[in-house]
């Protein structure tokens, strides 16, 4: 029996595939790019935002925002994650006054991950080093709030390379994305049977 909720989030996903296809040049897209423009276009789709931060986007097309949920919902990791490749943007364990944060600037500057705003040492640059290296116009402030929400995360995390947030952004290659989703979710509701409920099963055949 196929579950419905399911398989209507599954088919949606679908429109993530054909958003993040180079080679898609259908008109539609246009309209997301429209919304999403401001926050980086597609690094939506790479972030590591959870399903309740998503109407922080502040979108105003439902649809939108519904498959960004529905992505979020699979894709949001919490725990295992690589410190120094974790991206920065759209991030809800990253936090700045309790909400994740994008700026756009910093972006088109080429700082993503955390990576980029350490030295050799791993350690974060200074104010001066970061406005000379990257030509971004910003304030001390503001910088130094950026940091002090990677030094928290930073405690949070452990360091250990793991690619597990990659997981959903690879089934997005599948032949049959809309299947792959449909298992995926599933499999979040799902659980298999304890032993003993299989054996009473079998005794009722």
């Amino acid at each position: 029996m196929i579950d419905i909720q399911s398989f209507n989030q599954s088919l949606k996903m679908k429109w993530i595939k054909g958003y993040l296809d180079d080679d898609n040049q259908a008109k539609w897209k246009s309209f997301f790019n429209y919304y999403l423009e401001r926050h980086g276009g597609n690094l939506v789709f790479s972030s590591n935002l959870k399903r309740q931060d998503v109407p922080l986007l502040n979108l105003t097309d439902p649809f939108l925002t519904e498959i960004i949920e529905y992505w979020s919902t699979l894709n949001y990791r919490d725990e295992n994650l690589d410190f120094f490749s974790t991206q920065i943007w759209h991030n809800s364990l990253i936090r700045i006054e309790n909400r994740p944060f994008f700026y756009k600037s910093w972006f088109n500057a080429g700082v993503k991950e955390i990576r980029d705003l350490l030295d050799a040492e791993q350690t974060f640059i200074s104010y001066n080093a970061f406005t000379a290296q990257y030509n971004i116009k910003t304030n001390y402030l503001e910088y130094y709030k950026v940091v002090s929400a990677l030094k928290h995360f930073r405690k949070k995390c452990s360091s250990n390379l793991n690619n597990s947030t990659r997981k959903y952004v690879s089934l997005l290659s599948s032949y049959n994305v809309c299947k792959k989703f449909y298992e995926c979710i599933i499999e979040k509701k799902s659980s298999t049977p304890i032993k003993s409920q299989e054996n009473g099963f079998l005794k009722m055949l």
